[in-house]
């Protein structure tokens, strides 16, 4: 009886010390995952207009972000991507769900030589509250919108022609002499 008694409480020994293990790895796992910065560069449609977007995704805050490029990268008209402030001397801080866009370039009217331009990587580097520095590479690429018509509901025409409308009833109904 002795030797099974024994053989109860190491086996009963083992399995609770690989559960406290798996919930260890849990604990590990669900911190992890709450505490990890994340910051992305992507392209913004709206309309005809595309915005170039820093986001931070992550659920802390990231701090000293820093963006590297290539300098003959044209935004909208004469700018460079190097001429935008934030884009030059980086961001200091970042909480999350915050994001800064600059203007890139309009859809409207056919291509421009912004959107004609070769894809390039944004690589950002960043430190979070209790991370070293951590680095991600970003592409932009304009060719992902071609051939698209409209982002959204409807084109600016379309809305100013609808507010025409709407003026030309309410006209209507004003007394005439």
């Amino acid at each position: 009886m002795e030797g099974n008694q024994w053989l109860l409480t190491v086996s009963n020994d083992i399995l609770l010390t690989i559960i406290t293990a798996m919930l260890t790895a849990i604990t590990f796992l669900i911190f992890y995952t709450s505490t990890r910065p994340e910051v992305v560069v992507y392209l913004r449609l709206d309309r005809y207009l595309a915005f170039i977007c820093v986001e931070n995704i992550g659920k802390v805050t990231v701090r000293d972000i820093d963006f590297k490029f290539p300098c003959s990268f044209k935004i909208h008209g004469d700018r460079k991507l190097k001429d935008v402030n934030f884009f030059d001397k980086g961001l200091t801080m970042l909480v999350p769900g915050q994001k800064k866009e600059t203007f890139a370039a309009s859809y409207a009217g056919g291509s421009s030589e912004v959107i004609e331009q070769e894809p390039i990587e944004i690589k950002v580097s960043y430190k979070g509250h209790i991370w070293k520095r951590k680095s991600v590479c970003c592409n932009i690429d304009f060719d992902e919108f071609q051939g698209i018509e409209i982002v959204g509901n409807q084109s600016p025409l379309d809305m100013i022609a609808v507010s025409i409308e709407a003026i030309r009833q309410e006209l209507k109904k004003l007394p005439s002499n």
